[in-house]
């Protein structure tokens, strides 16, 4: 059996067990915590990161469909320049084939501005309120000028043939300046997204950067949660060891005081019985004793006063043969006794 000290000890141990792992355990709680907390953070930076990826890569796809557009505006702007140049160097013949009719037949008049003059004065005929008389002049105009232009027109179809050409030069000179305009807009706007998209990626490098850090904070965080885990489940291991001491202990007690219970009523039994035996009233406290240890209430026992004479008259002859036994032993103690003392008076002679 233990002694009270020991089972001190062990309790103490105990405590101080689960002293230590409730400390172990609100540690433990506190970097989880800050674990989480630094998770939090590292996210945060994790999701900008993300959002100004997805920024780059838009801006990316728009710089490179306006980077197509602008090399496509250029090629057709080359083609407007060289059929341009190539319409110039045909209105350049036919202007000195014209200068060469004009000589020939004496044309002064050119007839594109001829045709011109009289739409605009038909125009005004039809569209202008006038006096019957200027109208009247006007047609007359206009009959000289048709006049002058149908006999021009049917000596050469130079003139035409150069107004159409100059025309054409004059439209695609249209699409040429359309096409340069486009190519400085969306060449301005490629660009402007080239620089968004270099500042993003450099927000980008700085934010892994700082994303970087977090991952090391954690992994140190991580390193400290295990260690303490760790520890807590050792502290754990020597708490359910010294539990079952406690228990142990526990159990060595109870049944210590079963013991000393069960002792303490085996000797009020034994007063009880000798209550009976003397044939003494029992108390209340005795028929107690009696019901706990599972005696009978002699009161309810037809044959108690025979039992109780036998139990008395097999006491005393018990008790008369324990003095003829002691009787006995007595005379051969004498009997023993006696050489042994006449030896030792020999000796002294």
């Amino acid at each position: 059996m233990a002694s009270k000290e020991e089972k001190k000890k062990v309790f103490k141990e105990l405590e101080k067990h689960a002293k230590e792992t409730f400390e172990l355990r609100k540690e433990l709680n506190s970097i989880d915590d800050k674990k989480e907390s630094l998770f939090n953070e590292k996210n945060k930076v994790s999701g900008e990161i993300r959002k100004l990826i997805g920024t780059v890569k838009s801006s990316r796809a728009e710089r490179d469909r306006l980077t197509k557009e602008v090399r496509e505006l250029k090629e057709k702007r080359a083609k407007l320049s060289d059929e341009i140049k190539k319409k110039i160097g045909e209105a350049k013949k036919l202007n000195s084939e014209k200068d060469k009719v004009r000589k020939k037949q004496s044309i002064k008049a050119d007839p594109y501005k001829l045709k011109k003059e009289i739409e605009e004065m038909e125009s005004m005929i039809e569209t202008e309120a006038m006096s019957f008389q200027k109208e009247q002049q006007l047609m007359v105009k206009i009959k000289e000028k048709r006049k002058q232009y149908d006999e021009i027109k049917k000596i050469s179809g130079v003139f035409d043939t150069s107004h159409k050409i100059n025309d054409e030069i004059d439209k695609l000179k249209k699409e040429a300046d359309e096409a340069h305009r486009n190519i400085q807009l969306k060449a301005e706007k490629s660009q402007k997204l080239h620089e968004e998209m270099i500042e993003g990626s450099k927000k980008i490098d700085e934010l892994k950067k700082h994303e970087d850090e977090w991952h090391v904070k954690i992994d140190e965080v991580k390193k400290r949660f295990n260690e303490v885990n760790e520890g807590l489940q050792v502290k754990l291991s020597e708490m359910a060891k010294a539990k079952t001491k406690v228990d142990e202990t526990r159990e060595d007690t109870r049944y210590e005081r079963r013991s000393r219970d069960d002792y303490l009523l085996g000797e009020k039994v034994k007063a009880v019985q000798e209550k009976m035996r003397k044939g003494e009233k029992l108390t209340t406290d005795d028929l107690i004793v009696m019901s706990s240890s599972g005696i009978d209430n002699p009161e309810d026992d037809e044959d108690f006063g025979e039992e109780e004479e036998k139990k008395e008259a097999k006491a005393e002859k018990k008790e008369e043969a324990n003095k003829a036994e002691e009787k006995k032993e007595e005379i051969k103690a004498e009997k023993e006794e006696k050489p042994a003392a006449e030896e030792g008076q020999q000796k002294q002679e």
